[in-house]
């Protein structure tokens, strides 16, 4: 794993030997590093064997460069995810295929992954301190703008179909109660693929609208596991139903060994 130290030091012990252009922006690089990390830029380089090439020009645009660039230096996905940067995690992944950057497009579904996880688990403990009939918008805005963002980006602007079962995911993961808030209404208006994702998923769980509320403990431990005490450990519910009675029912993490997909360990591919 790199650092930016040690690309610094790097460009002062062995001062680049070409440059990579795209638009109006330079990129002062290596040609050992590129030819190494990068398939792409290796059967460029492997044309030039008198080693006179000394500029690539890129179409496309300056931002993919830079994540590119950061990935083959660095060897780690800039900038970080969180609410602000997930959107632009699809464009990243495209980027990453373009280049034929299998380990990168590899780390940027492991980090979506874990981020859309998380997530889901502060969903379903909102949704099981809150009380939605008195509070429909009980999803924080901040939070519902970057999943609508992010799922605009990888089903219409920068469709990714390896990416999409993610977000499909996090709705299981959320034990699907988000649907229970009309804040998601105009994602699915405006994304109607991912509306028919998330519905089918539903379906497939043999879920039905009696189980958008939450469980008031877990069937098996008999602990909320959204309370104080164990709240530090992130337990959550994996799964949640509706008995005959009709009352709502469900298991937390600690109790069972089924895990929805988003709580799977990261694939390795």
């Amino acid at each position: 794993m790199g650092s930016r130290n040690e690309l610094l030091d790097l460009e002062m012990n062995d001062p680049a030997d070409m440059i990579v252009k795209c638009g109006d922006e330079t990129w002062p690089v290596h040609k050992e590093v590129l030819s190494t990390r990068c398939p792409l830029f290796k059967r460029a380089l492997e044309d030039d064997p008198e080693n006179e090439v000394n500029e690539i020009i890129i179409d496309g645009d300056e931002q993919t460069i830079n994540w590119v660039m950061d990935w083959i230096y660095l060897q780690r996905i800039e900038p970080e995810i969180n609410l602000d940067s997930m959107q632009y995690f699809p464009r990243m992944y495209k980027a990453a295929e373009k280049f034929e950057l299998h380990d990168m497009m590899k780390q940027i579904k492991r980090e979506l992954q874990v981020f859309l996880r998380d997530r889901a688990i502060d969903v379903q403990q909102r949704f099981h301190d809150a009380n939605p009939e008195q509070e429909p918008e009980w999803i924080e805005e901040d939070h519902i703008e970057s999943i609508r963002h992010a799922v605009e980006e990888a089903y219409n602007k920068h469709p990714v179909q390896e990416l999409q079962p993610f977000f499909v995911h996090y709705f299981e993961a959320a034990m699907f109660w988000p649907l229970g808030s009309s804040s998601f209404d105009d994602l699915f208006e405006i994304v109607p693929a991912f509306a028919d994702d998330v519905l089918l998923s539903f379906m497939d769980r043999d879920y039905t609208p009696g189980i958008l509320i939450a469980p008031i403990v877990c069937e098996n431990c008999l602990r909320c596991p959204f309370t104080r005490v164990v709240r530090e450990t992130r337990y959550h519910y994996v799964e949640v139903w509706q008995d005959d009675t009709g009352e709502c029912r469900g298991v937390c993490n600690l109790c069972t060994d089924y895990r929805p997909a988003l709580f799977a360990d990261p694939a390795e591919d």
